[in-house]
């Protein structure tokens, strides 16, 4: 948990009524949804488009409908802002301990385990910080042997986080995807950014 991790969502305008109601009939979007469909897109949607086109009003009405449709799943978001004053907000490293923070929030399953990985990092009475490494370790091993129940992630402006940063974050949900398909987990992300920097994924769908 930081200060200020979920501001960005906080101040997103909320759409007016039926508006952003075409993404929830687009054809990516419903097959993405279909869970016949997963072990072909590993959970991926990416929704792309220009600068001001209102992505994120988008993201925060798809949050808004994923928590009323799938009441039984796991919904987590996270709201990049290249515009806050301090780090966390526009990295990797914050995107991952609010992400885990809203995890152990909704789901005390994993919360031994999270209290065990705590304790190992105790040294006189100071605990170490976590790493971004440690925090995928944990994100992994969460996803992969706590029988999660289904869970689905919203992340909004990728694109304001540093190029690197973003192609790391890029690589490491892929690679959940594909933990979670070995492991019987229902896992989806759904990602929001423009059309630059261009990444590539292996398997995903793609909304425009």
């Amino acid at each position: 948990m930081f200060d200020q991790m979920d501001a960005r969502l906080r101040n997103v305008a909320i759409a007016l009524p039926m508006t952003c109601e075409w993404l929830f009939r687009h054809q990516e979007f419903t097959a993405w949804t279909d869970d016949s469909n997963i072990a072909e897109h590993h959970g991926f949607l990416w929704v792309k488009g220009k600068p001001g086109s209102g992505k994120s009003t988008i993201m925060k009405k798809a949050v808004a409908w994923a928590e009323r449709a799938w009441p039984a799943k796991i919904i987590l978001s996270y709201f990049f802002n290249a515009r806050a004053p301090g780090e966390l907000e526009k990295s990797g490293i914050g995107l991952y301990r609010s992400l885990l923070y809203q995890l152990l929030s909704m789901y005390d399953g994993i919360r031994p385990l999270f209290i065990a990985k705590f304790s190992s990092k105790e040294r006189n009475g100071q605990v170490e910080d976590w790493t971004e490494t440690e925090l995928q370790n944990f994100f992994i091993e969460v996803v992969t042997t706590s029988q999660l129940p289904p869970l689905a992630i919203f992340i909004d402006a990728l694109d304001e986080g540093k190029e690197d940063d973003i192609r790391r974050t890029v690589a490491f949900f892929e690679e959940v995807g594909e933990h979670a398909i070995s492991s019987g987990t229902m896992f989806r992300i759904c990602l929001s950014s423009r059309h630059y920097p261009q990444i590539s994924i292996q398997n995903g769908l793609l909304s425009l």
